[in-house]
């Protein structure tokens, strides 16, 4: 007998439904149990074993995040996972919990984001300024580190392992178009960084107080 299409339209309709039916009551267990599993653990003080569904598409809260983490490439990746490049309109610094609390920064944030999770885990890793010959040009940041006995390089997030520094001004050259043999850089000590953490603080503040008075 043939099925009018009103008649298919409605089987169509509760075929879907019962498939949302059986989604819902499978992964909604599984959420619970997830959940009530994290808050014994936290409770015991035992680390959280995560899902394949949270290892993949959940955020750490930024005290977890270098729990998560064994290498500082592990850190690269995960920085690169919940953090999007996006270009600032002034070049200000951001703190590292500013940074993953927004999902989003530029090259300095990823700098000083892989670079504070390294030193939570004691893995060396220094912010490193690099600038074309022009005076007055805009520069790049990286993180510079030696693990297992390597020279590492972190770029806006990815991960390379190089022979040395000259790598990591060739690969700051070809974003900054100059030349590399030209190019000077500068390691920022730890009180640097948060140096210009602070005055990039003051000045967002500024500018604020300063909206809103003129609204």
């Amino acid at each position: 007998m043939k099925e009018t299409k009103s008649g298919g339209r409605r089987r169509e309709g509760v075929a879907s439904l019962v498939a949302l039916v059986v989604l819902v009551s499978v992964f909604l267990p599984l959420c619970a149990s997830a959940g009530d599993q994290a808050l014994g653990a936290v409770a015991s003080g035992t680390p959280v074993k995560k899902s394949w569904l949270q290892k993949n598409f959940s955020k750490p809260n930024w005290d977890d995040a270098a729990r998560e983490c064994a290498t500082p490439r592990d850190v690269c990746r995960l920085v690169l996972k919940h953090v999007w490049y996006t270009e600032e309109p002034r070049d200000l610094w951001s703190g590292p919990q500013d940074t993953w609390m927004k999902g989003r920064g530029d090259c300095e944030d990823f700098a000083v984001c892989i670079q504070t999770l390294c030193k939570q885990l004691g893995f060396d890793a220094t912010v490193q300024l690099f600038y074309p010959p022009k005076p007055g040009a805009e520069g790049h940041a990286m993180v510079i580190g030696n693990w297992n006995g390597k020279i590492w390089m972190s770029s806006n997030g990815a991960y390379n392992e190089i022979r040395s520094i000259d790598d990591a001004k060739k690969c700051a050259s070809r974003l900054l178009w100059c030349d590399a043999k030209k190019m000077w850089s500068v390691p920022l000590k730890d009180d640097d960084v948060q140096r210009f953490i602070r005055c990039s603080e003051q000045i967002g503040a500024g500018t604020a107080a300063s909206n809103a008075s003129v609204n």
